[in-house]
């Protein structure tokens, strides 16, 4: 990897070779091929001379030189040594599905808006985009909502499977393979993975007509989102629970405070 300010350069046939083994390791390691997308990158819009070991930009007439590799590229070598070294296989039997939340997000050129059920109860959040962001395309900013249900609910949905309805195709589909040909929408599956990864979310998406998503649709164009309830601390909810006895049913995120397998469903003592 070159010290700042110098580029470092491949013979394409040693990094072809490279990125064919990684390409087959992608089948037993997780994520893999989200995180090959610079690295793939790198022969876009170039001829190759396979003879000679050589590259040109194909629509310019130039000399014929190395591969120039780019800060994404090392970016992604560098989180395949440690996924080599720490995970490198691929469960036999089909990993446990958490328990389900729903969500769903819309975009807009005012922002993005989100609603998420949790715990029983419904909540919503919304982001006004920058100018930087209201110049890139739709695709990026319906995905970009998808993210802000996780960057906002992320630490309460662990260990959960995530429901998310957005009315981008392109985005559903991006997220269910996990990676995009666009830089800038990869750079975001890139953080959606990272934060599945951080809280153990198994995270779904799919199509639903714009016309249903009707609150995602409202606040992504600035419409107030509805403040959801004030819960009680966990100090609080003991008082409480002192009080009235020990609850095994919960509707709220109150139920984060239940002792754990104490929560039984019964519906004898309802929070």
């Amino acid at each position: 990897e070159p010290v700042p300010g110098e580029r470092a350069m491949s013979e394409p046939r040693e990094l072809a070779v490279l990125l064919g083994h990684l390409v087959f390791a992608c089948e037993v390691i997780p994520h893999g091929r989200t995180y090959m997308q610079a690295m793939l990158r790198q022969f876009a819009g170039l001829e190759v001379d396979w003879s000679r070991g050589r590259v040109r930009w194909a629509r310019l007439s130039g000399d014929w030189r190395d591969v120039i590799l780019t800060d994404g590229f090392f970016r992604d070598l560098r989180w395949w040594r440690s996924a080599l070294a720490r995970a490198n296989c691929t469960p036999i039997e089909a990993p446990r599905i958490g328990e389900a939340a729903v969500s769903g997000s819309d975009a807009s050129d005012w922002g993005c808006g989100e609603l998420v059920w949790i715990d029983g109860a419904r909540e919503e959040c919304s982001l006004r985009f920058t100018r930087a962001e209201r110049r890139r395309p739709i695709n990026f900013r319906e995905l970009r909502g998808c993210l802000r249900i996780l960057e906002v609910y992320g630490a309460r949905l662990s260990g959960r499977s995530l429901l998310v309805e957005l009315d981008n195709a392109a985005s559903v589909h991006a997220s269910r393979g996990f990676f995009s040909r666009a830089e800038d929408m990869q750079e975001l599956i890139r953080r959606l993975v990272e934060i599945c990864l951080l809280f153990d979310i198994t995270l779904r998406l799919v199509h639903t007509p714009g016309v249903a998503l009707i609150r995602p649709a409202q606040t992504s164009r600035g419409a107030a989102v509805e403040e959801p309830r004030v819960r009680f601390s966990a100090e609080a909810f003991g008082v409480l629970q002192r009080r009235f006895g020990r609850f095994d049913t919960f509707l709220g995120a109150e139920r984060e405070h239940a002792p754990e397998g104490r929560v039984s469903g019964s519906g004898r003592r309802v929070w």
